[in-house]
Order: C-alpha cells, then sequence, then structure tokens
C-alpha cells in the first residue's frame, strides 16, 4: 500500500514546532535565536567566530508557505520561433489592383503577391501615422483639401466623418 502524498491544507493544518521540543530533562535553556548580521548574513561574526552549540540542541526555523494565486508557469523547452517581419502591403494600391481586375475579369491578386502594392506601406509608424502610399500622398480630398501626410479620398472623408471634426 502506497502512502497517500500530503495536501498543502494538510501540511499547513500541522503543528511542527511540537515535533521538535526539546527533552524535558535537558537541564539548560535553549540558545537565544540567532540575530541578523548587519550585512544580511545570519549570526554575529560569521565568518571569524565559531559557534558551539551543545550536543541534541535543535534548531528550529519558521517555514513560511504562500498560496500561488495563479499557476507556475514553465518555460517552454524549445524557443519561440522567430517571427519574421510582415511584408509590405499597400491596402489602398491593392483595393485598387482588385477593382481593376474585378472590372477586368481576371482574378484579384493576393496581397503577398508581388505588386504595385508590395513595394510600401499605407501608413508610416509611430503615434502620428503620416500617409506614406506616393499614389495616396498625391490625392487631394474635395471636402476639406488634405493631402500629403494627412491624405484622404473625397469618399473615405465622406464615410467616416468622425476623423475630421
Amino acid at each position: 500500500m502506497t502512502a497517500r502524498q500530503p495536501t498543502l491544507d494538510h501540511l499547513l493544518g500541522q503543528r511542527y514546532g511540537e515535533e521538535y521540543r526539546a527533552p524535558a530533562h535537558s537541564p539548560t535553556p535553549p540558545s537565544p535565536p540567532p540575530q541578523p548580521h548587519p550585512h544580511g548574513c545570519v549570526g554575529d561574526g560569521r565568518h571569524g567566530a565559531h559557534h558551539h552549540h551543545q550536543h541534541g540542541e535543535l534548531w528550529v526555523l519558521p517555514l513560511i508557505v504562500e498560496r500561488a494565486s495563479a499557476p507556475l508557469q514553465v518555460a517552454p523547452s524549445h524557443p519561440a520561433p522567430v517571427r519574421r517581419p510582415r511584408p509590405l502591403c499597400c491596402s489602398f494600391c491593392w483595393k485598387r489592383a482588385a477593382r481593376w481586375a474585378r472590372e477586368d475579369g481576371v482574378p484579384v491578386p493576393s496581397k503577398n503577391a508581388r505588386g504595385s502594392w508590395s513595394t510600401h506601406s499605407l501608413k508610416g509608424p509611430g503615434p502620428n501615422r503620416v500617409v506614406t502610399c506616393p499614389v495616396l500622398r498625391q490625392v487631394v480630398c474635395g471636402h476639406c483639401g488634405a493631402t500629403g501626410d494627412h491624405a484622404h479620398t473625397t469618399h473615405h472623408h465622406e464615410t467616416h466623418p468622425e476623423e475630421f471634426d
């Protein structure tokens, strides 16, 4: 028969200090607990002094057990795959190419395929997100006259008026 493994609740409920009480016939009182060293070492003069302890003297250190609030996360045994940067794709230029393909009755190209849309992005990185598409930069909005860094089509202005208030 195998012994049942104790649970954390079972271990926390036990009083282990009572197991290590000094025998009643011990004539000498227990030594005082060790004092913390000013530099973080336990005991005074840790490296120089030799402490003399009585034979059979037991030292009990308190054990602090905390319950984990979340399950322990184990690092994977293999490294994560290196992500390749996404290929460039200007959504403005790709949508124009897709519309022309549908009008001509030819298959719509994939966004990952090589084409005029795969040489640049619509907007640059960062919080300002200025327009980098050379085609869209030349467009002038019919409502507000925006062009260049803040260029957009008249259709985009009409369908997204909240962006331009």
